[in-house]
């Protein structure tokens, strides 16, 4: 990723395309892009958006990956603050991922930042001050991912926002095999974009590191079919929801002796009837009355999961 002409460009479109166009910017964002020294004047002027997110048409059958990256104020949640972040939504169709919008906010810490922690990401209290992130913008971002993607992101992100984000879903890069597919000795994001011949003009911005991430996994051998390996995980664990289901059904039925039960999937509700059988077996019916086979409660969870990326329950029980 580089500057053209002063706007943000990425590879991942065939044609120049800027991401500036796409990435949503909270309230008061626009005086402190005009404080940086380091960032072209087209990007100073950038106007601030609040939310709520308009988003961009996106086929719900698409993988999304959401990549993300902070900078702190030190290394340690119990302790020290989120200062930055940068949310960068992708969805993977084909042999590509393509840039759906992303978010950049920043937070006053309220305390002085050390010296040894400026000069690594370059923000000072000064630099922040009355800036505050829109963390209902960046729910929103992690509400539309299937997973969000990060490096070191389980030890380091998930755990800053751990406290502010309602989410379980992560794919750290660092279990990728870099050292093998790259012949390098270190998997540091650093040593991996230099090999890859990714550049950015700024080292440790939240955005660049974040898309940079994204273009490297769409660069390197294999990356891209880790990410859809672990999204067919994802339909595994939906679809094993039935199992679930079987259980709990027949729990209750050994307790009580009931024998039928009422099941609702998905928004607006697919009605299913629970049937056990002898020897314990599960019928499955759809509210009409008609037999159903298991694979078809499988597909209709896989939907309900499509349409809502989890961000409510699949199902829920009709009769108690």
């Amino acid at each position: 990723m580089s500057w053209v002409n002063g706007r943000l460009w990425s590879p991942l479109a065939k044609e120049n395309y800027s991401l500036a166009d796409d990435v949503l910017y909270h309230p008061g964002a626009s005086a402190f892009l005009r404080a940086r020294a380091d960032l072209p004047e087209s990007l100073k002027n950038q106007r601030d958006v609040v939310s709520p997110v308009n988003w961009p048409r996106v086929s719900l059958e698409s993988p999304r990956f959401l990549f993300i990256d902070l900078e702190t104020t030190g290394l340690h949640p119990e302790r020290d603050v989120i200062v930055e972040i940068a949310l960068s939504l992708f969805a993977l169709d084909g042999n590509r991922l393509h840039h759906i919008q992303s978010y950049v906010g920043w937070e006053d810490p309220g305390f002085p930042i050390s010296e040894r922690v400026v000069s690594i990401h370059g923000l000072n209290r000064s630099h922040l001050m009355g800036q505050h992130i829109a963390w209902d913008v960046a729910q929103a971002f992690f509400d539309q991912a299937d997973f969000a993607v990060g490096h070191n992101v389980l030890q380091f992100d998930a755990r800053f926002l751990g406290r502010k984000i309602i989410f379980d879903r992560w794919l750290d890069t660092l279990r990728y095999p870099w050292r093998r597919e790259l012949k390098i000795p270190s998997a540091r994001l650093a040593t991996i974009l230099r090999v890859l011949n990714i550049t950015s003009e700024r080292t440790h911005s939240a955005l660049d590191d974040a898309v940079n991430l994204a273009l490297a996994l769409e660069s390197v051998r294999g990356g891209l079919t880790w990410l859809t390996s672990a999204f067919e995980g994802l339909r595994q664990q939906v679809e094993d929801e039935v199992e679930t289901i079987r259980r709990r059904v027949l729990a209750s039925y050994e307790a009580t002796g009931k024998d039928t039960y009422t099941l609702g999937v998905g928004s607006p509700l697919v009605v299913f009837q629970v049937n056990v059988g002898h020897p314990r077996a599960i019928r499955w019916y759809s509210g009409d009355g008609q037999p159903r086979e298991e694979s078809f409660v499988r597909q209709t969870l896989w939907r309900a999961y499509l349409q809502t990326r989890w961000t409510k329950p699949l199902y829920c029980w009709l009769d108690g």
